[in-house]
């Protein structure tokens, strides 16, 4: 299978749809003077919720809010009255929130949070608006379209308008130890009124996020998820109950390239025909649908042949390639059900349609399941590295989670359990065809075809292989459908250098289109090299264009020998390139060591015997 080095993903597009899980917040307790109590805190305080990966949820204050113990279980300070919000900023005067999910991706959906101020029975009219500042302090942007206006709060505090962070695409996947920062700036507090209508000499007022009495209420909270991975789907069946007995769970998220078939999208989480529905709530449940004992699946073959497996279909990309990166599930069983999962992913056969023949990779390896009534979380994460799991562009895939083991046919198992989580998550992205053939299991030092009388004589070798069982020889002609006419076996594993050769004895007549491929011991095939072509018809002049990427690549086929004179022009007329060859009869390559922007070109070819050759071509990424 291809290796690559690292990639990242760009152009992120995220679809929230349902609940989203709290990854964290701050709320009371009663008490005094605790972690979780906020009255008095003068110092940094850390979310007493945190979800798992979750390591900061930290909350501060800036340089110009002092310090108050003026607002019992708030975490308030004295803000300045008056001033703008250049003056805010200037002056330093916010609150901050600094989230690191450590070796885990964060993906944020909203944030809502309850301020106070002191006195509230009078109008403050403090104006507030939240940046956000990825990886550093240095750059921090507005969050929304609008500063807001508080006015009033009453004793409890205010509950704000949500912050959608769904929208900002910064947002959706900050990778694993990145400090994301979060600030209220606030400015123009009136100052403080003893009865409502006078000023009095006070110049501060007390502003921060609390209430004045003891609960759990929440005050800061944030939503949406940590994941092992880059994050490609979610699903949370926490409104599944034992009424609702669910078919079929469609996805809570789910990325815009990620989708069902080419004429539908959502991604729908099914049961296999060996499972049966059961009552389980906040859990898409099931229980194995044969009734006789001696019928349940005791290995993974049983599994597979009775068909016990939840299944996600999935058809790759139209232009891409998908590449999954694991998953992480919550799975609850008991002492009686099944004890043993294994993902894998099945891909389309030769006619793109999931049959017996198709292609089968393990994702990780299995998944011993453990008694646990609430449910256990269970997870995979591939390095970005690991092109084990690749859905090519186009191609029908299935995701399967097997189950077996157990002693009950009754036994009710299955994903989720507790409500307001996040029961499955499912790590992908995207590779354009560029990125994933950057770097091969194959390292390929050359392919060449050469003519040897009437037969291809076709060599290539190798610096390393990883995994490597053999190669293919195909070729095609103008028509540029290949067909396979050779094998030969790979190195598996090695180091050293190999050189191999096959020998087309029958070429067709006119040109012939070689190409070479590689197959891995899991039965993963890949073009590696670039197509060769030779021309058993040297009465046919021709000039055929490979390559107009970072060179120009060309093969010329004449039946003279001769000088001749290359050149490159734009479409437009003007010379780009030119240089003197020689050329022999029959096959020549000619390369031009230029680097093209995207456009259309002439290439042009003159000998000395007043024969001319051209050809244009589009350089296109």
């Amino acid at each position: 299978m291809k290796k690559l080095l690292l990639l990242i993903l760009l152009g992120f597009t995220a679809f929230f749809a349902g609940a989203q899980g709290k990854i964290g917040y701050l709320s009371f307790t009663s008490g005094s003077s605790s972690a979780n109590n906020l009255n008095p805190q003068d110092n940094p305080i850390e979310g007493n919720y945190k979800l798992d990966g979750l390591t900061n949820m930290t909350l501060s204050r800036g340089g110009g809010l002092t310090y108050t113990n003026n607002s019992t279980y708030s975490y308030v300070g004295l803000l300045p009255a008056g001033g703008n919000r250049a003056d805010a900023i200037t002056n330093n005067v916010y609150y901050e929130l600094k989230l690191n999910a450590a070796s885990k991706f964060l993906y944020l959906k909203s944030l809502d949070f309850r301020l106070r101020t002191a006195d509230a029975w009078t109008a403050a009219d403090v104006t507030y608006r939240w940046f956000y500042s990825i990886g550093n302090t240095n750059n921090f942007v507005e969050i929304g379209n609008a500063d807001v206006l508080l006015g009033f709060t009453n004793t409890n505090g205010d509950v704000e308008p949500t912050i959608d962070l769904s929208g900002i695409a910064a947002l959706q996947q900050i990778a694993p130890n990145t400090n994301v920062y979060f600030r209220i700036y606030a400015w123009g507090a009136k100052a403080k009124q003893s009865d409502g209508v006078t000023d009095v000499s006070t110049t501060t007022r007390g502003f921060g996020f609390g209430k004045s009495s003891a609960s759990t209420t929440e005050l800061i909270t944030f939503k949406g998820y940590v994941a092992e991975g880059p994050l490609a789907a979610t699903w949370d069946f926490s409104n599944i109950n034992a009424s609702t007995y669910a078919a079929e769970v469609a996805s809570s998220f789910q990325q815009s390239w990620l989708r069902k078939s080419t004429t539908e999208n959502t991604l729908l989480l099914v049961r296999g025909a060996g499972l049966e529905k059961a009552s389980l709530n906040n859990a898409y449940a099931v229980t194995y649908k044969s009734q006789v004992l001696e019928d349940i699946p005791l290995s993974f073959n049983d599994a597979v042949t009775k068909e016990t497996y939840y299944k996600i279909d999935l058809t790759g990309d139209a232009v891409n390639y998908t590449q999954l990166l694991g998953y992480r599930m919550k799975f609850r069983g008991n002492s009686t059900t099944a004890t043993n999962a294994r993902w894998q992913l099945v891909l389309g056969d030769g006619a793109n349609e999931i049959s017996p023949s198709s292609p089968v990779v393990n994702l990780g390896n299995d998944v011993p399941l453990s008694v646990d009534v609430d449910g256990i979380y269970y997870s995979l994460a591939l390095a970005n590295t690991d092109l084990s799991a690749v859905i090519p562009p186009g191609k029908k895939a299935e995701l399967r989670l097997y189950v077996w083991g157990g002693t009950s046919t009754t036994g009710v198992f299955g994903l989720g359990r507790l409500a307001s989580e996040t029961h499955l998550q499912l790590y992908a992205q995207t590779l354009t065809p560029a990125a994933y053939l950057q770097v091969l299991p194959v390292n390929l030092i050359s392919f060449k075809a050469t003519k040897q009388n009437s037969a291809a004589r076709l060599t290539w070798s190798t610096e390393s292989e990883q995994n490597n069982a053999n190669f293919h020889v195909l070729r095609a002609g103008d028509d540029r459908v290949f067909k396979k006419i050779g094998q030969i076996n790979g190195a598996g594993n090695s180091s050293d250098a190999k050189t191999y050769n096959f020998t087309d004895f029958q070429p067709l007549s006119g040109n012939n289109y070689y190409q070479l491929t590689q197959t891995d011991f899991d039965g993963k095939t890949e073009e590696i090299g670039e197509v060769q072509l030779l021309n058993f018809d040297n009465s046919k002049a021709s000039l055929t264009i490979l390559n107009g990427n970072q060179s120009v690549k060309a093969l010329l086929v004449t039946s003279k020998t001769a000088n001749a004179k290359v050149a490159l022009h734009g479409v437009s007329g003007n010379l780009i390139y030119q240089s003197a060859v020689s050329l022999s009869s029959g096959v020549n390559q000619i390369e031009l060591p230029v680097n093209l922007t995207n456009g259309l070109y002439i290439l042009q070819v003159k000998s000395q015997f007043g024969e001319s050759w051209s050809a244009k071509f589009t350089k296109s990424y």
